[in-house]
């Protein structure tokens, strides 16, 4: 696990070339484990921003709706991993022979119809293509 975080962090930026199915799963189950515990300590020290409350009747019994807001460490967690998160997805995507730009698609259809991050699972967990390609080299670990 932590070679393949050390791999993702180390091309932060980096769209281009091809990363392994390991690397792109366990460096997602990292990303994961890390927003669930900062979203554990964000509610345990009352950390969020934009919280609210509002009442809502029924039949003259007031029933309380509550906004818990947003986390402000899980927040800046998923903002600084966004980029290295997005860079591996894509070199994941070329290395099942896929565009890179499946990861736009994707998103797109999610906020549409549902469907795009489905499909971005399907494309992530397909076997890599065991030659070198328009992507680049077989990745080595």
């Amino acid at each position: 696990m932590g070679s393949a975080v050390k791999s993702a962090f180390s091309k932060y930026a980096t769209f281009s070339g091809r990363a392994t199915w390991s690397e792109f799963w366990w460096f997602y189950l990292f990303y994961v484990i890390v927003i669930v515990i900062l979203n554990i300590i964000d509610n345990l020290l009352n950390l969020q921003v934009g919280a609210s409350t509002m009442d809502f009747r029924i039949n003259d019994q007031v029933v309380p709706i509550v906004n818990e807001g947003v986390g402000i460490l899980s927040s800046l967690a998923s903002l600084a991993m966004l980029l290295p998160f997005l860079a591996v997805g894509a070199r994941r995507l070329h290395d099942a022979g896929h565009s890179g730009m499946w990861l736009l698609w994707g998103w797109l259809l999610t906020f549409v119809c549902c469907i795009g991050f489905i499909i971005l699972v399907v494309f992530w967990t397909q076997r890599s293509i065991p030659a070198d390609d328009k992507y680049g080299p077989v990745p080595t670990s």
